[in-house]
């Protein structure tokens, strides 16, 4: 009896323990997040913290698409993200580029959609067209894509795609910005910025003919053109424009930087310019916005959203112009501004600044509603909804999803009714 009975309490803690292993590495998680961590980027900044906001609330598995960098990860992940042994969950949250040459992560699903699974594409663009190759894919692997801003809904659906469009706005952390003091003055020189990847879209050889144009090589002011990446040689291009215009009073560098350094950097900013032919969401001027620096943005593309807030500078951006990608094709239309327009902008914005200043508490309190406390329950009722109406929409609210697909609300019925049973 008392052999039986050490035998028991011995095997109890030992069942326990096995228990827990086998659910936190090996048994099938509600949700998986399929995508890359890049704390740098934008779609590699929100699958880490997607994860690091859900950990506590279901089981979570991650599946690599590129190879993941340690670098300003959140706590408490890491565990998650170097486990490779569990199975695909329920719902696959996707989030990543669908496809470009040579890159073809959707690969990873094996199949196309199943029945006993929710396959949901995060997804954007910077053009008036996705590639063909996107269509496809959604329409073949996916039962839903989420889009981060409204102008991306129609573009999706003129492209052909079927399947059930929602749009929740990239989740940002901004807790590093909102937890500093407002801009309250100028620096000496003044400081125009703009923190982008070094591509023709993000237009920063305009923003140096418009710099000069307004201010010439005057050491009262400065440009910053800090890029974390460049791509077809546009570095070279860039320095040859600096050389050309005899600008001493620009600094310009590719180099990623880390969270710390990047924050820090933003605090010797006084307005932050973003002059992008097309964006997709448009992150650096919200993060600007959130300091209360002024910011100066193109009206194009996702960035209507933060000219229509009437916080920020819009420059006009009325010339179409093919969208060319670095992989040799183009899609559609992106938007350039002119030369005088954006040169206009940063000298109105130089004349009267303490202005513009006072619009800083209005600016950071618009982009809370981009933070992940304002955004988490949308996030939750697109993974795990409370309840699932058929409708002649596709929304998300705090309360319930709406879709006008029959197919995917009986997956998430027979989804929540076998999480139930378990």
């Amino acid at each position: 009896m008392k052999k039986r009975l050490f035998f028991s309490l011995f095997l109890i803690p030992v069942l326990a323990a096995g228990l827990y292993v086998y659910k936190s590495y090996f048994a099938r998680p509600y949700l998986t997040v399929m995508g890359y961590v890049r704390m740098a980027d934008g779609l590699g900044r929100q699958t880490a913290e997607l994860i690091a906001a859900f950990k506590e609330e279901m089981s979570i598995g991650f599946v690599p698409t590129h190879r993941t960098r340690k670098e300003d990860v959140p706590e408490g992940i890491w565990r998650i993200l170097k486990n490779r042994k569990r199975p695909l969950g329920k719902v696959i949250l996707f989030e990543d580029c669908l496809f470009f040459p040579g890159h073809l992560p959707y690969q990873k699903f094996k199949t196309p959609a199943a029945s006993d699974q929710i396959r949901i594409a995060y997804s954007m663009f910077e053009s008036t067209e996705i590639p063909p190759e996107w269509t496809l894919i959604l329409n073949t692997y996916f039962d839903a894509v989420v889009v981060p801003d409204p102008f991306l809904i129609p573009v999706y659906k003129k492209c052909g795609v079927q399947i059930p469009i929602f749009m929740i706005p990239l989740a940002l952390d901004l807790s590093g910005f909102l937890n500093r003091p407002l801009k309250e003055r100028p620096n000496t020189p003044f400081t125009f910025a703009n923190l982008s990847s070094c591509v023709d879209r993000k237009n920063q050889l305009t923003l140096l003919k418009a710099f000069a144009r307004a201010f010439g090589n005057s050491e009262k002011v400065r440009l910053i053109i800090q890029a974390r990446s460049t791509f077809n040689k546009l570095e070279r291009k860039i320095a040859q424009e600096i050389e050309a215009l005899g600008l001493t009073n620009v600094r310009f560098a590719v180099n990623p930087l880390t969270k710390e350094e990047y924050e820090k950097l933003f605090e010797s900013i006084d307005c932050y310019v973003n002059l992008s032919k097309g964006e997709g969401f448009s992150i650096q001027p919200r993060e600007a916005m959130a300091l209360g620096i002024p910011a100066i943005v193109t009206d194009n593309t996702a960035q209507t959203t933060l000219c229509k807030s009437g916080l920020v500078t819009a420059v006009p951006a009325p010339y179409p112009e093919s969208a060319f990608y670095d992989w040799g094709r183009t899609y559609g239309f992106s938007f350039g501004c002119s030369v005088d327009e954006a040169a206009d902008a940063l000298k109105k914005v130089y004349d009267n600044y303490s202005a513009y200043l006072q619009q800083g508490k209005a600016a950071r309190q618009w982009v809370r509603q981009y933070e992940y406390s304002a955004l988490k329950p949308l996030y939750l009722s697109l993974i795990k909804p409370k309840k699932v109406l058929l409708g002649k929409e596709n929304r998300i609210t705090e309360e319930y999803l709406m879709t006008t697909s029959f197919e995917l609300l009986k997956k998430y019925q027979k989804i929540a009714r076998s999480s139930i049973h378990k």
